[in-house]
């Protein structure tokens, strides 16, 4: 369910579903306009008075809007400028439009667009203040709407429709306060002896309230300031200490102090200069009155569109005979509506609990007379009404798969899900009973009371079906039921229907020991030694491919047809291939039988996906290497010879040495006395020698290791 506040946001700029109750509702405040004219008032080019009144609605077949308004009461201009803001477009401004002659009170603007939220002005001679504002949207352009019938008399079921607003107090949800960035339009100032009221088109913030001195009441020509003031609701109120006299011209001024009159939403409300005040002191007409300044009254979520709520919210009026109209303000459609006559409120949208819970909207009242009992249409009083939203439980609702497929030799056929509009609610999950009957398949499943998760209470054979219900073999019928713990408790079923699918069976790696999975082999290992032989079983027979992944694959080979894994190159400690360097080398090997799992296919189609794998760890060993002694080709007498030792196993250290001399490279050598460097030079009697050179040294393995090198031919005179 939608929250409420965003369905009112729908007629002023989004929420297609709600544009479309546009239409009806605006040709009902249309019905409902007076369209008042100053009689015997000339055109005054002059005049900067702003007109009263300001209504918008939807033409007949809803592709324009219809502006009417009051003229001023004190002038009449020579002409109207007519002000609109697209509401839809950032940043957008209040700009001119088009103007109308004086004695025009309405004016149809036919340049908008379907599903755009607009905002309307009008400014006596295009000069001194605008007056208040009225907001509309029109329905979208797929919106087909039908001519409404003329509104009938409210009933209870059927209230008249008005304008209507949704302001809240703290922790309530307000439409305008959501969206509104002009400030509040002061419509009427009324005063009576000492007490002086002033009515604005929407609720204000009651904890700014503005200093006595901010104020200047102008009482027959003298000037008073106000004892206390009070904001209340949509009310300013004031106390003079000298009150107005029958008959007296009263003019009101309002200057921003530190703590402006301002609306919930913060914007501040305009000062206000020689602003004209009804006179009702000892007046013959006596003003509708409520008889509180707050009401409340409660109406539950969901209630149906148009159905009136709580007893009415009605004023008193001492004059037997007064008509009294009530109405709300007219910036927010689509929330509430109220009898034009009996003050019943009506819902006029869907209400979400879980979204907002309280409303609080301004109710305003007028007897249409003024203080000599004359014609006009001003407010006379309002109050502030306080709409609770009562939470009612509402059903939850079931969301998953209604006709899933299920591998045979399974159990799971899926996870089920619930949503419900009461959040806090918990919910229980259940087979239905009408299912577990003789010949219904329910006492087949089980299903998580927690979690929603439906399975089989044995897992199914395709070729041993075991469904009870009088349908296909292999197909399953189930319904499942969602409790919640509201007051009274709700449910929802949901009907599934399972299908078992015969699937082909995978192939299953039957190598699994140690000796297949965790292999030790000393550097050196290559191509041609084996490391293991891996077998697979598969419930078809089916012939199967061998193949290798994981980070050191590239290492490996594995015969496709036989699952004989080997390494690729030879190894070598000292210089590892794996992906870590550090002579652990990880590959997986894995096995297919060339068939994908389909429905009602028992060998499935060809596809290369792997069956089934396993991970295999192949370490290789450090072994002990001998260390090599080189010598230069050619040797001469009297020139240093330098041999160089090597060892493949890594750094050596505590090497010594000892050369030696024979008369035959096969011979017997004897000792050189003295030669215990890497480096020695031969001498005279090394002529036509062999020499030899002999390591005696610690590797990384450890100490007593020894290598030797005879040269390769004899030692040369020197120059």
């Amino acid at each position: 369910m939608r929250a409420p506040w965003a369905l009112a946001r729908g007629f002023r700029g989004g929420g297609s579903a709600f544009r479309r109750l546009a239409p009806a509702a605006a040709l009902l405040v249309l019905l409902a306009v007076l369209l008042v004219r100053t009689q015997g008032v000339s055109a005054d080019p002059a005049c900067e008075v702003p007109p009263t009144n300001l209504t918008s609605a939807l033409s007949e077949d809803g592709s324009a809007v219809v502006l009417t308004w009051d003229a001023p009461a004190d002038c009449t201009p020579d002409e109207y400028a007519v002000y609109r803001r697209d509401m839809d477009v950032e940043g957008a401004r209040m700009t001119k439009i088009d103007t109308v002659d004086g004695s025009t009170l309405t004016y149809t603007d036919e340049d908008v667009n379907a599903g755009a939220y607009y905002r309307y002005r009008i400014r006596s001679n295009d000069q001194g203040p605008r007056s208040g504002r009225t907001d509309i949207t029109l329905p979208e352009a797929t919106t087909v709407q039908p001519t409404p019938e003329p509104t009938p008399e409210p009933t209870p079921q059927q209230p008249e429709a008005t304008s209507t607003e949704s302001a809240p107090q703290q922790g309530e949800r307000s439409v305008r306060q959501n969206f509104d960035v002009t400030p509040p339009s002061l419509q009427v100032v009324n005063v009576d002896g000492t007490s002086l009221v002033i009515i604005y088109d929407e609720l204000l913030d009651e904890s700014s309230t503005p200093a006595a001195s901010d104020y200047t009441v102008d009482i027959g020509g003298t000037d008073y300031t106000p004892s206390s003031v009070a904001v209340r609701g949509a009310e300013v109120a004031l106390t003079l200490s000298t009150g107005a006299a029958s008959g007296d011209t009263v003019t009101l001024d309002y200057s921003k102090g530190t703590n402006p009159v301002k609306d919930l939403a913060g914007n501040d409300a305009v000062a206000e200069t020689n602003r004209p005040v009804t006179n009702h002191t000892g007046a013959t007409n006596d003003q509708p009155e409520f008889s509180s300044e707050t009401i409340t009254i409660s109406v539950d979520e969901n209630t149906p569109i148009m159905t009136a709520f709580g007893d009415p919210v009605a004023a008193a009026d001492g004059d037997t005979g007064d008509t009294l109209t009530y109405s709300l303000p007219d910036n927010v459609l689509l929330l509430f509506s109220v009898g034009t006559n009996t003050g019943q409120f009506s819902t006029f949208a869907p209400l979400d609990f879980e979204s907002t819970s309280s409303y609080v909207v301004p109710l305003y009242v007028r007897d249409n007379k003024g203080p000599a009992g004359g014609a006009d249409s001003i407010f006379d009083d309002s109050i502030k009404v306080t709409i609770n939203v009562n939470d009612v439980n509402e059903e939850p609702a079931i969301a998953g798969d209604t006709a899933p497929d299920v591998d045979e030799n399974t159990t799971v056929v899926g996870t089920y899900t619930v949503s419900d509009p009461d959040p806090a609610d918990t919910h229980t999950w259940s087979i239905d009973s009408a299912t577990t009957d003789e010949n219904q398949d329910g006492s087949l499943f089980q299903i998580g009371s927690t979690t929603g998760v439906l399975s089989f209470t044995n897992a199914p054979d395709y070729e041993m079906p075991g469904s009870l219900a009088d349908t296909p073999a292999n197909t399953y019928q189930v319904t499942i039921k969602v409790t919640d713990d509201g007051s009274p408790p709700m449910d929802e079923t949901f009907d599934v229907i399972v299908n078992v699918v015969n699937v082909n069976e995978e192939p299953d790696i039957t190598s699994t020991g140690s000796s297949h999975t965790s292999i030790s082999k000393p550097e050196g290992t290559g191509p041609s030694d084996p490391l293991a032989t891996y077998a697979a079983d598969d419930p078809e027979d089916d012939s199967l491919t061998w193949t290798l992944s994981g980070p050191d694959a590239a290492d490996f080979t594995i015969t496709s047809s036989t699952g004989v894994l080997r390494f690729q190159a030879l190894t070598d400690y000292e210089d590892p291939r794996d992906q870590g360097t550090d002579n652990v080398y990880n590959v997986t090997v894995r096995v297919r039988d060339n068939k994908v799992n389909i429905p009602g296919s028992t060998n499935g189609n060809a596809d290369t996906a792997p069956d089934d794998t396993i991970a295999v760890v192949v370490t290789i060993t450090n072994i002990d290497e001998a260390g090599t002694v080189t010598l230069p080709a050619t040797i001469t007498a009297g020139t240093p010879v330098t041999a160089t030792l090597t060892d493949h196993d890594g750094t050596t250290s505590s090497e010594s040495w000892e050369w030696s001399r024979s008369d035959t490279a096969g011979g017997t050598f004897t000792p050189i006395s003295g030669a215990t460097s890497n480096s020695y030079t031969p001498v005279a009697a090394d002529v036509g020698k062999y020499l030899k050179a002999t390591a005696s040294y610690t590797d990384p393995h450890g100490s007593g290791k020894s290598a030797t090198s005879a040269a390769s031919s004899q030692v040369a005179v020197g120059n």
